[in-house]
């Protein structure tokens, strides 16, 4: 056997780090083609869709990862300057907003710019606002009880004052019409001392009972602010959060195929020799999309239920399309817990609804969801969110036709 001279082997072991470096997702650049840079699959997949075989797409969010929590090594920021392209979703993924502020990218697609991002959406048609509107209306009602009671206190006040002072007066008037003898000045500082001492008691009883009634009233009106605070802060951490945008578009095959066309133009400028293959591409693309929402529609039209619970809430864009109403173990992104208070909700709807099969998005939400599915007796399975591409040989067609699937089966579909 012919041993490696040193030179040989230090050049081999450096080859081979190299290669070990360059396979982080999105890390390595290729000569051939177009070089498109997408931050999660969906976009990858419409970028391939519409670029044929003239482009060269990588997402950055690896498989099977948490796309909401996507973190970018210093080698992969750098190198969103060397790609012809970056298609990406602003305000989804912070280091990948925070990357395309630092590096110098010649081309960008914000899909935020072309799709319909819903707003504020409620994603679990579980509807805290009747809580929160009494608990506001509670404070506002302490609040004002509390204001009207300072006020009348302050009245009662000032009538004292103008009591006293018209007292006062009288006095002053009497002693200078009248010159009493010197029995009359002892009766009269006797009486004026016993006339004080009473008037002082009363007014510092009166006083100290304003001064009683009013820390009540300001304890009364703390206690109800204090709870009102603690119950939206509750609503806010209960693992059950409704505000906000949804990121998943994606998840309705029309709010998809609004990025095509943006693709191929961006690709036409790149490419003017094969501008018309690309726009061909994003038409066949749209029709795809169109044919899949079709039926989508079809396979749901007529289900026993419309209620399908998952472990987090990134089926919004899905439910509003096809009618269906979403309930969340979690809220929109993966890692939030969900609070024993929504984890009874939740197990009671599921008797409620008649639920016999519920949702992980991800074999890492497996272990809640199948500790929730064993409480309450159903089975559990996984209805996949899409943001990464686990099976290079499933594409997002194909992942959303199985999903299809499910959802029909757990929905009890005809």
């Amino acid at each position: 056997m012919k041993r490696l001279k040193p030179a040989v082997a230090v050049l081999g072991s450096t080859a081979l780090i190299l290669a070990a470096c360059s396979s982080e997702t999105g890390d390595e650049t290729s000569s051939d083609g177009i070089q498109v840079t997408t931050s999660i699959y969906p976009l990858e997949y419409v970028a391939e869709e519409v670029g044929g075989d003239h482009v060269s797409v990588t997402s950055l969010t690896p498989p099977g990862s948490d796309d909401h929590s996507l973190e970018l090594s210093p080698r992969q920021v750098n190198n969103l300057s060397n790609v012809d392209l970056v298609v990406t979703l602003s305000g989804y993924q912070a280091a990948m907003d925070d990357a395309l502020g630092a590096a110098e990218v010649s081309r960008v697609i914000d899909a935020a710019d072309h799709i319909e991002l819903i707003e504020d959406i409620d994603h679990s048609g579980h509807d805290h606002s009747g809580d929160v509107a009494e608990e506001q209306e509670a404070s506002q009602d302490a609040h004002d009880a509390a204001s009207e009671e300072a006020e009348a206190h302050e009245d009662h006040d000032h009538a004292d004052e103008e009591d006293h002072e018209g007292h006062d007066h009288s006095e002053e008037g009497s002693s200078d019409d009248v010159n009493p003898t010197e029995d009359d000045h002892s009766d009269h500082d006797h009486a004026n001392e016993d006339t004080t001492t009473e008037d002082d008691h009363s007014d510092h009883d009166h006083e100290s009972e304003v001064t009683d009634d009013a820390a009540a009233a300001q304890e009364s009106l703390q206690d109800a602010h204090d709870a009102a605070s603690e119950e939206a802060e509750e609503h806010s951490h209960d693992g059950h959060d409704h505000s906000g945008p949804d990121p998943h578009f994606w998840l309705d095959p029309t709010q998809l195929a609004l990025l095509a066309e943006p693709v191929a133009e961006q690709l036409a400028e790149i490419d003017p020799d094969n501008a018309d293959e690309y726009r061909a591409n994003a038409e066949q693309l749209i029709a795809d999309m169109e044919a899949l929402d079709g039926d989508f529609h079809e396979g749901l039209a007529q289900c026993e239920s419309d209620t399908f619970v998952v472990s987090h809430e990134a089926f919004g864009y899905l439910a509003n399309a096809y009618d269906l109403d979403q309930q969340g173990i979690a809220g929109l992104e993966i890692d939030t817990e969900p609070s024993p208070r929504r984890v009874a909700e939740v197990t009671a709807l599921i008797e409620e609804a008649g639920v016999s099969l519920i949702f992980a998005t991800s074999e890492a939400e497996m272990s809640v969801t199948g500790a929730l599915a064993e409480e309450a007796g159903v089975d559990v399975d996984i209805l996949d969110a899409g943001a990464t591409q686990l099976d290079e040989n499933v594409d997002y067609e194909a992942l959303m036709r199985t999903n299809l699937d499910k959802l029909q089966n757990a929905l009890d579909c005809r």
